[in-house]
């Protein structure tokens, strides 16, 4: 089972007010009404905004870069243990930078592969596939996000998309107020 990883904005309030707190604590303050019975803190339950799903990205370091930019949300090292098959950590402006850094890079990779003829001379036929899987993302309404009640600008999971995305958050987010959160789940 693989986890999808997301970015959230957290309000530096919140994480100062949570990252000293016990688990019971946590439980005790942000419980719904399925978790009250089983005494169980679920992150689903923190007030947040998800601002970025970055799938399933097991498959490389890019969670591992960008959790190495943070540090962890809660300062109790059992609190980290019982939530550590989500890791979250507060990776602020600095992990966005990162993602933006690993996303930018996947896109001057992909277009450099698809200048280079494969082991059959035919980088034409690369570059024909390319183009057809963008020509649907635009046909199926992935490319621009034009519901209004949605800040996000695009639906779509290709890196230059998402990379577009993550730098809009970069300039819309008062860091001074709010910082990022990273998890998978």
């Amino acid at each position: 089972m693989g986890h999808r990883h997301f970015m959230y904005k957290v309000s530096k309030d919140l994480v100062n007010e949570i990252k000293s707190m016990t688990y019971e604590e946590l439980v005790e303050n942000f419980k719904s009404e399925d978790e009250e019975e089983e005494g169980c803190f679920y992150l689903g339950s923190l007030p947040k905004e998800e601002i970025c799903e970055f799938g399933r990205i097991y498959w490389d370091d890019t969670a591992e870069r960008i959790i190495s930019i943070g540090v962890p949300l809660f300062e109790r090292k059992e609190v980290m243990e019982k939530l550590l098959d989500f890791q979250p950590y507060i990776v602020g402006k600095a992990g966005l930078l990162e993602a933006i850094d690993i996303y930018q890079n996947e896109v001057i990779s992909i277009y450099k592969n698809l200048l280079v003829d494969d082991k059959d001379g035919r980088a034409y036929e690369k570059q024909e596939k390319y183009l057809r899987c963008i020509l649907n993302e635009w046909e199926q309404g992935f490319a621009i996000n034009l519901n209004e009640n949605q800040q996000k600008i695009t639906s779509s999971w290709k890196y230059e998309y998402i990379l577009f995305e993550l730098t809009r958050l970069l300039k819309t987010i008062n860091f001074e107020k709010d910082t990022i959160l990273f998890y998978g789940w």
